[in-house]
């Protein structure tokens, strides 16, 4: 059913280079958000059974049984407020139920979010939670209309949190094991040493720049330079790499680090 609800999006970087994504749709979502709230649940129930264990063995009196509490709650809090964010922040876009639905956090442009992004929009799930509903014994019950609202009314199913962060949620394609593309000619130490080691590019761009690295040899060197140039440009700076003479090399030798595909290799 998540299947049918999922449909692609295309993102334009402001250099004009077009990624294809597969957006992750409402129920999707919801499967992972089920996930990530059992695990939460499951911390917060072992962090009680040890306070009611150890109150038992030594016995629930004053400031002791106050502290307990109050570490409790802390608990609580942090859960609740830290548990999304820091693993989005960690794991580049994923929480263990994201990685177990295969859905993952981006930024627009289809790049890896920042600790500022994933603070952002999970400081405003709890405006998802609005209205609640009628109080059942003490606690009122949460009836996520207005996450369900924005989320069903925006073409990339984004909630509020989404929308002032500037992420969306895309499905991640499966990894296809496959021999990597030859570097031609192998790239020695000193070229290797230009770019940082294990480059972080969106999951679109490392299959575009595998897609050319497969078609480079079959390119006219003029056609490749100028196939290359804008989005080299935009990598070296974003990589804070200095400008290079060649932008196709650029980019062979970025391929070559990603994965350390290529041993680098002295060259007369």
């Amino acid at each position: 059913m998540s299947e049918s609800i999922d449909t692609s999006t295309r993102v334009e970087t402001p250099e004009h280079i077009a990624f294809e994504f597969r957006l992750a749709g409402p129920w999707r979502r919801l499967g992972a958000y089920a996930i990530d709230f059992a695990i939460r649940a499951a911390i917060f129930a072992v962090a009680i059974y040890v306070l009611f264990l150890s109150l038992a063995v030594i016995g629930a009196f004053g400031d002791f049984l106050d502290a307990h509490v109050a570490l409790l709650l802390l608990g609580y809090f942090a859960l609740e407020w830290f548990y999304m964010a820091g693993f989005e922040w960690a794991w580049s876009g994923l929480t263990p139920g994201k990685k177990a639905t295969g859905i993952r956090v981006v930024r627009e442009g289809g790049f890896p979010i920042g600790l500022r992004e994933a603070v952002l929009r999970n400081l405003l799930r709890a405006a998802d939670l609005f209205p609640p509903l009628s109080p059942v014994l003490v606690l009122p019950l949460p009836s996520y209309l207005v996450g369900a609202a924005v989320a069903f009314s925006d073409r990339r199913f984004r909630r509020l949190g989404d929308l002032v962060a500037g992420t969306f949620v895309v499905v991640e394609e499966p990894a296809r094991l496959r021999s990597p593309a030859p570097v031609e000619p192998p790239p020695t130490v000193e070229e290797l040493a230009l770019v940082p080691p294990h480059p972080r590019l969106s999951i679109e761009e490392k299959k575009t720049l595998d897609a050319f690295l497969r078609r480079f040899r079959t390119l006219h060197p003029a056609r490749r330079e100028e196939l290359c140039a804008r989005y080299s440009r935009h990598l070296q700076k974003r990589l804070g790499v200095t400008p290079q003479k060649s932008a196709a090399r650029f980019l062979q030798l970025v391929y070559a680090r990603l994965g350390e595909t290529t041993a680098p290799k002295g060259r007369a």
